[in-house]
């Protein structure tokens, strides 16, 4: 059965935005699971093909969209299904199950939706969800420029890695203002330039390729500010955190490829079990294999139970403590590098077969991609590490995936 949490009657948020600070766990979420797993075979089919062109195939991608998937985190004042974390979790598990790039590009798009939604102006929210349903991708980890002008700013710049380029009609992009301000600028996609270098070892389904935008203005009620903003619509699960939910995502995507990668050397070894001399017919690949599943099943319980804390942190209209974000965080990095451990174990028992194309080889190389975002990187794996064991300097806070402390203290 799938982990949720029971929902508590709404309560008027203390902040005054009048949205609701408790968690929502959706109804729609055995749903949504279940049509995922009645078109689970057309995902996996349409791989191989999603990677020659570069992005899920059209009928996959429109296949998602009929389901809801792009609504799971959205408000349900705009008509999402608002997923609980560990629901959303449990989502990027699945669909990254199935196919990874197919996981990698719903992760682009499904966060940067639900936080436009959230955060921006009601003129705006009308805009993009009044109607129809506009979907983000973009990018907040290297800001751009913008030029402060009256009613809003004008913004250029270069940023790498829109993944889910392929399904998003909008962009949600970060930009230093020469007030200094930080903000998150939201346009149409059109009014940006794609810059064709997806060429990679994995993921090559995401359509992560760079972009730029060319003095293009953007009004003040379609920006917000990551940092200090107060989210204007959805529950509880908005007041983790911007980066952490997005955090949320990779963790989620990196379960699935772990369960996939098992699943692919487990057949392999079905396949060799009348070979004589197998190396999969062995005690020590038994011995191996049942690290491997300890490794993803331990991973997997990690990050419900420290998810399971954070809903309920912020279920009760509490803020995430700094030990609580450096567990989320952890849980994401555990995550992806269990998933590149088990790449390489099962690289060690998959013989030619992983060097030929198939599931195997194109899992492997998708988790050495994974494993390389920002999210999983050393910096950020040693500033958790600083802060849990107690040698950071009272009082540090995360701001992003940066551990700040205080003035002359380290």
């Amino acid at each position: 059965m799938p982990e949720t949490t029971a929902t508590i009657a709404p309560t008027e948020s203390p902040r005054g935005t009048g949205r609701s600070r408790r968690l929502h766990v959706s109804d729609e979420f055995d749903g949504v699971m279940a049509r995922i797993a009645e078109i689970a075979p057309m995902i996996r089919e349409d791989g191989p093909a999603g990677e020659d062109l570069g992005r899920p195939t059209p009928r996959v991608l429109e296949a998602l969209k009929e389901i809801g998937v792009f609504r799971a985190m959205l408000p349900r004042e705009v008509g999402g299904f608002e997923f609980s974390p560990r629901q959303q979790l449990q989502l990027m598990e699945a669909l990254s199950w199935h196919e990874a790039s197919t996981g990698w590009t719903v992760l682009g798009v499904i966060d940067q939706t639900a936080l436009v939604a959230a955060y921006v102006d009601d003129i705006a929210v009308d805009e993009y969800f009044g109607d129809g349903f506009a979907i983000f991708s973009g990018q907040g980890t290297r800001p751009g420029r913008g030029r402060r002008v009256e009613g809003g700013y004008v913004i250029s710049g270069e940023w790498q890695f829109n993944s889910g380029s392929s399904v998003s009609t909008h962009l949600e992009t970060a930009v230093v203002g020469d007030d200094g301000r930080f903000v998150m600028a939201t346009l149409p996609r059109e009014k940006s330039t794609d810059v064709d270098n997806w060429d990679v070892l994995g993921l090559r389904a995401s359509s992560s390729h760079d972009y730029r935008v060319d003095e293009v203005f953007v009004a003040d009620t379609h920006t917000y500010d990551p940092v200090d903003g107060v989210a204007r619509r959805g529950g509880a699960m908005f007041d983790v955190g911007l980066a952490y939910l997005a955090t949320l995502q990779h963790a989620g995507w990196a379960l699935g490829v772990c369960k996939r990668l098992l699943e692919e050397i487990r057949l392999l070894a079905r396949q060799k079990a009348s070979r004589r001399g197998a190396s999969t017919s062995t005690d020590q690949f038994y011995a191996a294999y049942a690290s491997m599943e300890a490794q993803y099943r331990s991973a997997r319980a990690f990050l419900l139970e420290l998810w399971g804390d954070v809903e309920r942190t912020v279920d009760a209209a509490e803020a995430p403590s700094a030990e609580q974000i450096s567990l989320m965080q952890l849980g994401t990095v555990t995550a992806n590098r269990t998933a590149q451990s088990i790449a390489t174990e099962v690289a060690t028992w998959a013989g030619t077969t992983l060097i030929r194309k198939g599931a195997i080889q194109r899992y492997f190389r998708d988790a050495y991609t994974g494993v390389e975002h920002l999210v999983c990187s050393p910096p950020v794996q040693q500033a958790v590490g600083k802060q849990l064991s107690g040698s950071a300097a009272e009082g540090a806070r995360w701001v992003f995936y940066d551990l700040v402390e205080s003035a002359g203290q380290s």
